[in-house]
């Protein structure tokens, strides 16, 4: 009895040996993170271990800071801190070179770190429902961006730098504080849809004519007298 005893002991330990093993296994390879609805506040230093996590999904918690140790991880590519209570993002951002999406909607950030501009591979940035007051000059370093949301902030203008993103293709800016945009908004050539209802505008910049590929354009809800003429040159458009 006493040896069958030590023999099923054996095999116990040697299962929960196994277990042990195959979660490590799992912690080092894995590419995927889901986490959200939960009420973390804070995130493990060693997490910046997995070098091969690709996609760390954390809406919904109860972060106050931004958990810097998402920084360190050298493959991720879709980070999301959406709906929590953050108030700031640090400059180590910028190190997150691979991000090629960045969900920080629905939190109370009012002000992003210059940093930002490193981020040359994000496609989608999404910081809507926010306190942003004014957009770091550095944003017109996302070459990338083809995605951009900011409205519902506190934004009274926008940086010219903004008309870097060439890229771009969705720019939603309603509900903020806008009484001009750049002068040279026409940059942004590929633009689709333009969102900009709910400001404080008086006037549209006449370069917006060369946004010949955008298809929606929503402008109610401003102080306009008037349009420029050279809305007649957007050729695609079909919302206005």
């Amino acid at each position: 009895m006493q040896l069958t005893y030590r023999l099923q002991a054996l095999r116990n330990a040697d299962k929960a040996l196994t277990m042990l093993l195959l979660l490590l296994h799992a912690l080092c390879v894995c590419r995927h993170r889901w986490l959200g609805n939960n009420l973390l506040k804070s995130l493990p230093a060693t997490l910046g271990k997995l070098t091969r996590l690709q996609k760390l999904w954390l809406p919904s918690n109860n972060f106050r800071q931004f958990p810097e140790v998402v920084c360190n991880l050298p493959a991720i590519e879709w980070l999301d801190l959406s709906e929590n209570k953050l108030t700031t993002v640090p400059a180590c951002i910028g190190r997150m070179t691979t991000l090629g999406r960045l969900d920080l909607h629905s939190n109370n950030i009012q002000r992003l770190p210059d940093e930002v501009g490193q981020l040359k591979q994000v496609k989608h940035l999404s910081l809507h429902f926010n306190a942003l007051d004014q957009l770091p000059a550095g944003i017109g370093g996302c070459e990338g961006l083809v995605w951009l949301s900011l409205n519902a902030n506190k934004l009274t203008q926008l940086p010219d730098e903004i008309c870097n993103l060439h890229e771009l293709a969705r720019l939603s800016l309603h509900i903020n504080e806008l009484k001009r945009l750049p002068e040279s908004i026409g940059a942004l050539v590929n633009m689709e849809a333009l969102s900009i209802h709910k400001n404080q505008l008086t006037s549209i910049p006449t370069g917006i004519g060369r946004m010949r590929e955008a298809t929606r354009i929503s402008l109610y809800e401003n102080q306009l007298a008037e349009l420029p003429a050279e809305i007649g040159d957007m050729a695609s458009l079909q919302e206005l």
